[in-house]
């Protein structure tokens, strides 16, 4: 993916050499290219921004200025500064400020080269950490869905095969997610069915058995009573009692 890339210095030869840069091949899209700070603070509060190569001496807001509102502001915005003096105070005050690094004009174009090279691997890592919880939640929501599909033959293999992931790496996922172990939920969730099945009194308990994920009623009887504290023909009998007098 390209990361957007603002521009800003106030010489217009120096804008131009730096906006026909090969940036795309180094994974950036440069957006726009303005001339003093106020611009660019400007443009930054209104637009989509991962970073901002700055001059520092310009006029009406200088670079220092413009990376203390961002750091303030607490802005996502990654600024790297450009300078034509090698002055240690401008560098603390950068520093001071959050800016990620600081060249020296004239900048060689290996230089631009090997900083935004580290800076698309930094900024691919945050946006993979950013966007892997909603991916989780997704894939916990697909898996539950798969899950109550499949109560008769579920097991963690086969979710993580279908979701296309490890079988610890679901499993991990899942409890982090859910707050429960993937066999405590496909428990419960067979339990619902089992309940909603003998609420119907033509559902045999073989039949539920089979539907729930076990290989015979006695099997299927013993979970049930273990989890429900009655056997399957008492909850009915309950249940049904219960319809009866309502």
């Amino acid at each position: 993916m390209n990361h957007t890339l603002l521009i800003v210095d106030d010489e217009l030869t120096i804008r131009q050499g730096l906006s026909s840069f090969h940036w795309e091949e180094l994974g950036f899209k440069a957006v726009a290219a303005l001339e003093d700070g106020r611009q660019a603070l400007e443009y930054v509060l209104s637009h989509p921004v991962d970073v901002v190569l700055c001059d520092i001496r310009m006029p009406s807001m200088d670079g220092l200025a413009f990376a203390k509102e961002v750091w303030e502001r607490k802005l996502p915005v990654t600024v790297v500064l450009l300078t034509g003096y090698k002055d240690m105070e401008y560098i603390r005050q950068a520093m001071r400020y959050g800016c990620r690094d600081y060249l020296l004009k004239p900048t060689r174009f290996r230089q631009l080269e090997e900083l935004f090279s580290h800076l698309k691997q930094e900024l691919d890592a945050k946006w993979e950490a950013k966007e892997a919880p909603d991916s989780d939640d997704s894939v916990i929501r697909t898996a539950k869905s798969y899950i109550l599909s499949h109560l008769d033959s579920v097991s963690l293999e086969t979710v993580a095969a279908y979701l296309n992931r490890s079988p610890a790496y679901f499993s991990k996922i899942f409890k982090e997610r859910t707050g429960m172990q993937f066999s405590d939920y496909c428990q419960q969730e067979r339990l619902a069915l089992a309940k909603k099945l003998l609420d119907d009194p033509r559902n045999q308990v073989q039949d539920i058995a089979l539907e729930t994920g076990y290989s015979n009623a006695a099997n299927f009887a013993r979970a049930f009573k273990m989890q429900c504290g009655l056997s399957p023909t008492e909850y009915r009998a309950q249940e049904m009692t219960h319809f009866d007098k309502n």
